[in-house]
């Protein structure tokens, strides 16, 4: 069924036009003695052609409401008696007669649901959300038949439509509340999984037991349902900034940049390396002789050295020389601060500059600050996590973990165990020893389940460690919010 917006007043011309042309035709009948019979008689006629179309016009107003109030007496009495097709058809009959039909198309869908024509019912519902796209009436009811159908798939994208659209009411928060407590478990029982990228992340599991009776464990990237998505695994992996992109140590020791095909596009042969860091913004971390070194996308090495040093983001990093931490700068590849900092926090992609602030320790506490080096807070914390993303990250006093944003203001008070940062709306905390998840409002939608717990991604999955090893969480509610 689709609905034609068809009123009373095309109605009333049309019934106007008709009269009219009637009354066109009768002069034209009339006056054809002669040409200039005509000539004085045309006045006559078109006062005639005004007056039959007032007329007719007033006669179709006062005909209207009386034929509609007959349609909607007949529906009542036809729903009253359980026969809503006739009902439907009274009603779509009266909508004819009227400048506002929403009521009635709401009626109209009422029936229908009657019938147990829930499809149709969908349809319509979505008709009148389409013309109608400022009252919630539609919309609760579209939720329920969605609900009915457990279609997370439908339900989650339109729930964020209808949140959006009507903040104020209670039916839409309440349910999008409840679906954000909806998660599966993929039990895949890694040894080790590290955090998702681009749908992607890092896995660690058992390869084969040595002759002499080692464990040999590899690393593979997988995809967010666990499975492989490179078809080698190597002894170590690490992600770049690009995508199909990875950092990866063969089994002779050998680092390299490999695609997700695993062929070979950089390599420094003449380097040995003892460890290489993501490469970002064009350059990583790599260990050689017991120092850092820069590295940059072709696996050529910097003759500079330093105690650390970080992974690039938005142009800037740490470095540490002495046993003290200062900002460093990609632009010009220098420090921008003196050594000065105990230490700098990394992430867990290894960025210490995030969110617009590092993470730095002075004088016994830690504090938020800017790429000068600025502090951006009178407090310092006990102890804190480098910011994830623009969302609060975990900070500690009294013992206890919470939330604070980049000014050093508390978002959540202390009150975890433990605690990490916010991504995505949702954050991993500590409880009685295990960790589940909160949402931004403090609310548990994971219960405490968990030996460890991962950012969550925009597609809602997150790495879980659980008794026999790491598995993959998946939230509904981000999962299919797209």
């Amino acid at each position: 069924m689709i609905w034609y917006p068809v009123s009373g007043c095309c109605i009333t011309f049309l019934k106007a036009v008709t009269c009219a042309q009637s009354v066109q035709i009768i002069v034209k009948t009339v006056y054809t003695k002669g040409e200039d019979g005509m000539k004085r008689l045309i006045p006559a006629g078109l006062i005639l052609l005004i007056i039959a179309a007032w007329v007719c016009t007033v006669q179709a107003g006062h005909s209207g409401p009386k034929q509609m109030k007959q349609h909607l007496q007949a529906a009542e009495k036809y729903e009253e008696k359980e026969l809503y097709l006739n009902a439907i058809k009274e009603y779509m009959a009266a909508r004819e007669f009227m400048k506002d039909d929403y009521e009635i198309k709401m009626k109209v869908i009422g029936l229908y649901e009657k019938l147990g024509e829930e499809n149709t019912c969908i349809k319509l519902c979505r008709q009148v959300i389409d013309g109608t796209p400022d009252r919630p009436e539609a919309y609760e009811k579209l939720l329920k038949y969605y609900s009915s159908q457990e279609s997370n798939r439908k339900l989650i994208p339109f729930i964020y439509t209808a949140k959006e659209r009507f903040p104020e009411n209670a039916v839409f928060q309440d349910k999008f509340h409840e679906l954000e407590k909806i998660y599966r478990i993929s039990e895949k029982g890694f040894d080790a999984l590290f955090e998702f990228e681009n749908g992607m992340a890092v896995a660690e599991r058992f390869a084969e037991i040595t002759e002499d009776g080692k464990d040999i464990t590899e690393e593979i990237v997988i995809n967010e349902s666990g499975f492989k998505a490179m078809d080698i695994g190597y002894s170590k992996i690490e992600f770049t900034d690009k995508q199909d992109e990875f950092l990866v140590r063969d089994e002779s020791g050998s680092w390299k940049i490999v695609n997700q095909k695993g062929y070979s596009l950089a390599n420094n042969k003449d380097v040995s390396f003892d460890t290489v860091g993501r490469i970002s913004q064009g350059y990583g971390a790599a260990v050689t002789g017991g120092t850092y070194h820069l590295v940059n996308s072709g696996m050529k090495v910097s003759n500079n050295t330093w105690d650390d040093i970080g992974a690039f983001h938005d142009g800037f990093t740490a470095s540490k020389k002495g046993g003290k931490w200062a900002l460093f700068s990609l632009d010009g590849l220098k420090e921008i601060t003196d050594y000065t900092f105990d230490d700098v926090k990394e992430n867990n992609f290894g960025y210490s500059y995030m969110n617009e602030c590092f993470a730095v320790k002075k004088d016994g506490k830690y504090w938020f600050a800017d790429k000068k080096g600025n502090l951006l807070s009178e407090e310092g914390f006990e102890d804190v996590k480098a910011f994830e993303s623009r969302q609060p990250t975990a900070a500690m006093a009294g013992g206890k973990w919470g939330f604070a944003v980049s000014d050093g203001r508390w978002y959540l008070e202390p009150q975890y165990e433990d605690a990490r940062p916010f991504c995505n709306g949702y954050a991993p905390v500590k409880k009685d020893g295990l960790w589940g998840y909160i949402n931004k409002d403090n609310e548990l939608i994971v219960e405490p389940q968990f030996q460890e717990a991962g950012n969550v991604t925009e597609r809602g999955i997150a790495p879980v460690k659980g008794e026999n090893g790491w598995d993959i969480l998946r939230l509904d509610i981000l999962y299919y919010k797209k």
